[in-house]
Formats: structure tokens, C-alpha cells, sequence
């Protein structure tokens, strides 16, 4: 199976149609996490996503699974205003933090520009590789997790997320969307 992992500093989603509307059919929420189950009406598929963030001026860090667990993507929106400058470009670093400790997944990521909803420039750090089981299992047994950019030789922790309730929504996620939670997620890409 091929398993995908994306962060992305703004609103984009590699692997599917922008234009593909997401219907809602679960909320449920722990801790700082909340769950979805959700439909792609263009597509006649259904996926799960976990989150957190979008409250008092943070980001958002999403997990969305999709077809069974078959392709997983890791997303981080930074909040960003319209018209504002985004907290990186092209050449710039992501780097994803868990208890201090950098993730592995944090040498694949890359910066690449594109185009928003209200089609202003912003930019998003993408990677594809075999990280996905480590990050998702270091998401889950850590306390507080940093999305920090190395951006003109300066480094900044942009965003901090308290990992309160992650596991408890991804095991929901399991439950509504058919995927085993501990099984190891491996990717074809290299």
C-alpha cells in the first residue's frame, strides 16, 4: 500500500482535487484533538481526519487518512491573514519537533509556492517518504509537539501544539475509518 506523508504550511492536500468537497459525517473531540469522518462527493470515498490548532491565533496539524489507512498525509497550516507574508518560501526548512526531539521526517520536507482558495501565492513544505509510522507513533506518546521554519539563516518555532488527546482521536479514526491504529505504515516512496 502506499502511504503519503505531506506537511503543508497552507491550505493544500497533494494527492486530491482542490475542488473536492469534504461532507461531514462525525465530530468528536478529546482533549486538544478533535476527529471527522467525512465523504469526498466527486470521488465516492470517505476518510478520516484528525486535528489541532485553530484557536487563538495557532495553526493547524491535521492527520487525514484515507481508503482504509492505504494513504495517510500529515498537514500543517500556519494562520496566516490574507495578504500577510507566510512564515517561509521556496529553500526554506520545516522542521517538526516532539519533546525537543526533531523528527526524521524533518530532513525530507520540502518548500514549494502555490495558489489559495482566494488565489493569493502562499507556500507549502511537502514530503514523501517512510516516516509516516515514526511520526505518527513519536505524535502519540509525547506531551507537546513544535513546527519550527529555518527561514534566511534565522530559526523560529512558529507554532506549539499540546498532544493532549491525540491518541484517543486517532483510535476513533481507526474505529470509523477500517485502519488498524498500530500497524506499521510503510511507504513506497524512497
Amino acid at each position: 500500500m502506499k502511504h503519503t506523508l505531506v506537511f503543508s504550511l497552507a491550505i493544500c492536500v497533494a494527492s486530491k482535487s482542490v475542488a473536492a468537497e469534504k461532507v461531514t459525517f462525525e465530530r468528536w473531540s478529546y482533549g486538544a484533538w478533535t476527529v471527522r469522518k467525512y465523504e469526498y462527493v466527486e470521488f465516492d470515498s470517505y476518510g478520516c481526519e484528525v486535528w489541532t490548532g485553530n484557536d487563538g491565533g495557532a495553526g493547524v496539524l491535521a492527520i487525514d487518512v484515507n481508503d482504509g489507512g492505504a494513504e495517510v498525509t500529515i498537514t500543517y497550516t500556519p494562520a496566516n491573514l490574507r495578504d500577510s507574508a507566510g512564515p517561509m518560501t521556496p529553500g526554506d526548512s520545516v522542521v517538526l519537533i516532539v519533546d525537543s526531539l526533531i523528527l526524521p521526517i524533518s530532513t525530507k520536507i520540502e518548500v514549494g509556492a502555490f495558489q489559495n482558495d482566494w488565489s493569493d501565492s502562499e507556500f507549502s513544505a511537502l514530503a514523501h517518504n517512510a516516516f509516516v509510522t515514526e511520526t505518527i507513533d513519536a505524535l502519540r506518546a509525547g506531551d507537546l509537539v513544535e513546527v519550527g521554519v529555518q527561514h534566511a539563516g534565522q530559526f523560529m518555532i512558529y507554532d506549539v501544539f499540546s498532544l493532549y488527546g491525540v491518541t484517543a482521536t486517532w483510535l476513533k479514526a481507526s474505529e470509523w475509518c477500517g485502519f488498524d491504529p498500530d500497524r506499521p505504515l510503510v511507504s513506497t516512496s524512497p
